[in-house]
């Protein structure tokens, strides 16, 4: 199967250059606020990005009720951290990269506690995922792709939803993960050939 707009929830499309200017002025403005303890500058970086990050660790961990920790714990490390964020107006991929971070810490627990036989890598919640418009055929696929990707190493498995869900380019996913760009290819290259071997996947063209 091949992801699309009709398959998974995807975001809401990236605004224009102007209105993301603004943002990123916004979120600068915000960011030094809070660095001198502004509780209202950090109430406003959470309302701006909240929403970003429910959606970015909701298809990473494939739904559950570990994905509200994950937003919570991402933005107590972000606030926490402020002073180490040279560039305020990165603030939003500076943002996504501890969710990311803090997302494959929660992965990787998952699989613990799957090894021990205490709790499944699959999350019950897989099928809010899938868009409403995805047809039960689709939505089938979808749950069996994320299936297999529990089963492969957590690296490989975020490498794969960020390019093939989140729809990212190899160098934001290298950004993201803190991962050099021949070992972020290494990776979705991987979960490529596994799927293609176990199921009729196809990527996208």
């Amino acid at each position: 199967m091949v992801f699309t707009q009709g398959t998974v929830n995807y975001p809401e499309p990236k605004s224009s250059s102007r209105a993301s200017s603004n943002n990123e002025d916004d979120d600068a403005a915000a960011v030094e606020q809070a660095k001198q303890g502004s509780r209202l500058a950090k109430q406003a970086l959470y309302v701006r990005h909240v929403e970003l990050a429910l959606g970015l660790a909701h298809r990473l961990l494939g739904g559950g009720g570990d994905v509200d920790d994950v937003v919570q714990d991402a933005f107590i490390k972000a606030f926490s951290r402020l002073q180490q964020l040279r560039d305020p107006t990165r603030f939003r991929s500076w943002f996504s990269s501890i969710v990311v971070n803090v997302a494959r810490r929660y992965l990787r627990r998952q699989r613990l506690r799957s090894r021990l036989g205490i709790g499944s890598t699959m999350s019950h919640a897989i099928d809010s995922v899938a868009s409403d418009a995805a047809s039960p055929s689709v939505r089938a696929e979808l749950r069996d792709v994320y299936q297999r990707l529990c089963r492969m190493p957590t690296d490989v498995r975020i490498a794969f939803t960020l390019r093939y869900v989140e729809r990212l380019q190899l160098e934001e996913i290298a950004s993201l993960t803190q991962a050099s760009l021949s070992t972020v290819k290494r990776r979705i290259q991987h979960a490529e050939r596994k799927l293609r071997r176990e199921t009729d996947w196809e990527d996208a063209p």
